[in-house]
């Protein structure tokens, strides 16, 4: 007899495919705000159309801005951050496989910071008050504001999964507060002593079907800038929290058509007993009138034959 083994090896292997998905030839157009308007304050709101089944990039001076998805109605709405002196903004469309569609034509606007950034307290002595300024950060005109960036794809997440999206600090003071809002109630909150690039990342729980939850990202500099950037998330829910739900809702809806009927049932019911219950008392009424007559008959009779 001749044994023999046959030992078998096994690599993992990454497999990614692309689903085709119509080409967008129509761009985003932002509508407002309108070209060459002037700002002081900041985020802004750019809004705009787009086409249906895409979602929109805004960039600044060619650098991310902000996504949001195209809504049901062709629009779109996003807070954008800006930088110091002139912003070039435009918007362009993706499909779900990242395919770029058309371009916008360029919004050229303005956003203006004070030409220095300062804070001062005041610190007593025994013979007179004075006021010490404790940090100055001056400002020129190529000097960028305190802004947020990063990137983004298309991806879908499943509810229980950890993601991640890299945000970037550029300028301001650190260090640095930063607060998360993920769209589904949730807030983060964390501290990041320096600038440059770092991770955002949060677990959806609740999620039933394809979800899109607008991120949005605030940061707070030592000396009280802000800056903001929106970002897009893509959840889908798991089957089973999905066949639960149907099956509650299915259930809900059969006990309330069986409520119905038991309503209507209790009704009829009652009408047939009132029904009985009148018969019942008008046949014993006539039966005590006949048993008067009969005995009253008789009487008579019995008298009659004496």
């Amino acid at each position: 007899m001749v044994l023999s083994s046959l030992k078998v090896s096994a690599a993992n292997y990454l497999v990614t495919a692309t689903v085709p998905a119509p080409a967008l030839t129509e761009p985003a157009i932002i509508t407002s705000p309108a070209d060459q308007t002037q700002f002081s304050s900041q985020p802004i709101m750019v809004s705009g159309t787009c086409p249906s089944d895409s979602y929109v990039i805004i960039s600044d001076n060619g650098g991310f801005s902000g996504v949001i998805n195209c809504a049901s109605d062709g629009t779109f709405s996003i807070q954008v951050g800006l930088l110091s002196g002139t912003n070039v903004l435009n918007a362009q469309d993706y499909n779900i496989t990242d395919a770029a569609g058309p371009i916008s034509a360029n919004v050229t606007v303005y956003f203006t910071l004070p030409s220095q950034v300062s804070t001062t307290t005041t610190q007593p002595t025994t013979t007179v008050k004075t006021t010490t300024p404790i940090k100055t950060v001056p400002f020129s005109n190529t000097t960028q504001a305190f802004v947020l960036r990063s990137t983004y794809h298309y991806q879908i997440f499943q509810v229980n999964q950890q993601l991640q999206i890299p945000v970037a600090i550029i300028g301001g003071v650190q260090p640095y507060g930063i607060t998360v809002s993920w769209g589904d109630g949730q807030l983060s909150t964390l501290v990041r002593s320096s600038s440059g690039l770092f991770q955002i990342s949060h677990v959806y729980t609740k999620t039933v079907g394809l979800v899109n939850y607008p991120v949005s990202v605030q940061a707070v500099d030592s000396v009280g800038q802000t800056a903001f950037i929106q970002l897009l998330t893509v959840v889908r829910g798991s089957a089973a929290a999905a066949a639960t739900t149907t099956t509650k809702s299915t259930k809900n809806n059969f006990l309330a058509t069986i409520k119905q009927w038991l309503w209507l049932f209790w009704i009829t019911w009652l009408l047939l007993v009132l029904v009985v219950v009148s018969y019942w008392l008008g046949e014993r009424e006539e039966y005590k009138k006949l048993k008067k007559r009969s005995i009253k008959q008789a009487n008579t009779f019995y008298y009659r034959t004496r």
